[in-house]
């Protein structure tokens, strides 16, 4: 199974630039990430009290500043959230030209963004605003992978919100030629089912669309059967990544983290 790496690098932050907008404030960061490079962090805070912090982890091909975050992000800070957002290896403005993002779903990329995640709670941990604060992961669909193997090692995470997620071990062990040893160990160890039951009691949320052609209903409920209670799913209407309503999603998101406060 993979871990969350830790390092021993200075975190280094640098608070890069601000933007304000109706009740929220956008602060900028750059973190030493795992690798040693230089890792863009989105923090939206409001002047009100916060009461928990999310960390809200991207999609494949998406990036911190995608509309299905941001939006969200400067609505959710009037209600007592602050969000945290990273942009994952070969994403965002860590997109390198010509390289192909799938190069994320390699062991040594994914390692490195389990790394780069624990370096973004460290910089929540010493911010003057969100210390103290419980922390709640939201991912979606590549962000909850990762965020499932993320939260499953590291126990500052407070509960777990994913859309569109779901195991894929079932549909890779019957959709080709059986599986090597080998093969059956790799397919384990980047799956999150493997990685469900470590998150405990820890409150899991799980949304997922009807017609999703990435994770089916079948994908969906293989993973939400691993993991504990306390937990819930819901399926909405929509596929993968055209949701015709997706207010109730939003709703029910921020009626979760807001919990776990």
């Amino acid at each position: 199974m993979l871990g969350v790496p830790r390092s021993d690098r200075p975190l280094a932050p640098d608070l890069a630039s601000t933007a304000k907008g109706s009740g929220w404030v956008r602060e900028t960061w750059r973190v030493t990430g795992h690798a040693g490079d230089r890792v863009p962090v989105d923090a939206y805070v409001s002047d009100e009290s916060i009461s928990v912090v999310v960390l809200a982890v991207h999609g494949f091909t998406g990036s911190r500043r995608a509309r299905y975050l941001t939006g969200a992000s400067r609505a959710w800070t009037r209600e007592g959230l602050a969000v945290v957002a990273l942009d994952l290896p070969f994403h965002g403005d860590r997109a390198v030209p010509g390289a192909d993002p799938t190069a994320i779903h390699a062991t040594e990329a994914v390692v490195r963004s389990l790394g780069d995640l624990g370096r973004v709670v460290d910089l929540v941990e010493g911010h003057d605003r969100l210390r103290g604060r419980p922390i709640g992961l939201l991912g979606f669909s590549l962000g909850g992978w990762l965020g499932t193997l993320f939260a499953a090692d590291d126990r500052r995470i407070a509960g777990l919100c994913l859309c569109v997620v779901g195991s894929n071990a079932r549909r890779v062990r019957f959709s080709g030629p059986p599986l090597t040893d080998d093969q059956e160990a790799a397919l384990l160890a980047a799956d999150p089912a493997t990685y469900a039951p470590a998150l405990g009691d820890r409150p899991v949320l799980m949304l997922n669309a009807d017609r999703d052609e990435v994770f089916d209903r079948v994908s969906a409920l293989d993973l939400y059967d691993a993991f504990e209670p306390p937990k819930s799913i819901t399926f909405f209407p929509g596929t993968h990544a055209e949701w015709p309503e997706p207010t109730p999603v939003y709703a029910a998101m921020r009626r979760f983290l807001i919990d776990l406060g």
